[in-house]
């Protein structure tokens, strides 16, 4: 079935923050996460526990990123990961 390890196969896994970044959207339309690993041109990819409306937006800086969606919203969870 070949290689089922990512890190392995494609580099931009071996640094995986998902399972250590929920993080909640406690209102409003932007929010904002600090992380050191996150570069200008990194992929973030988003995970919400439930459903949104609207679609998200992403901006990515050296260090941080921030999310911008088109309907406020009001503590939800998410995951991330930096790809």
């Amino acid at each position: 079935m070949g290689n089922r390890n990512h890190a392995n196969a494609l580099s931009s896994f071996r640094y995986d923050d998902v399972e250590n970044s929920s993080e909640t959207f406690a209102s409003g339309t932007t929010k904002t996460i600090t992380n050191a690993h996150v570069k200008a041109n990194s992929f973030i990819v988003l995970m919400w526990a439930v459903p949104i409306s609207g679609t998200p937006g992403v901006v990515c800086s050296a260090g941080s990123f921030v999310i911008t969606v088109s309907d406020a919203l009001t503590n939800v969870s998410f995951k991330y990961r930096i790809l």
